[in-house]
């Protein structure tokens, strides 16, 4: 029943279009969110990383969200977007940087998320 409830929250989340990590985003303190995989991220507070409760359920949803990123941001650059990622600006404050290796590699996307105005 917890796992069904933890689902069904996030669910709901994605839809409402804040994901997971929404409670970072609320956290005035976070300041930049690394996203290492779908079960690892981890948070910037001060000049401290980090873990996180923040998952995604199984790795295709990681890969939904970054496009969901890149659809709702704006693009840092009027460049192209590069084939391997995106650099956005969120409306929630946070710049979104996706790296999305080949296939070939079998390599989860990462994603880094920086709170600002600042370079990402």
């Amino acid at each position: 029943r917890a796992e069904r409830d933890a689902l069904a929250d996030e669910v709901l989340a994605t839809a409402a279009g804040v994901g997971v990590l929404e409670e970072l985003f609320r956290d005035d303190a976070v300041r930049e969110i690394l996203v290492l995989n779908a079960a690892q991220v981890i948070a910037r507070k001060a000049d401290s990383w980090l873990p996180t409760n923040a998952r995604f359920a199984v790795p295709a949803h990681l890969t939904a969200y970054l496009a969901r990123l890149a659809e709702v941001g704006t693009p840092v650059s009027a460049d192209p977007p590069a084939a391997g990622g995106f650099d956005v600006r969120l409306p929630t404050g946070f710049r979104a940087v996706a790296v999305v290796p080949p296939d070939v590699l079998q390599l989860p996307p990462m994603l880094l998320l920086v709170r600002g105005p600042a370079a990402a």
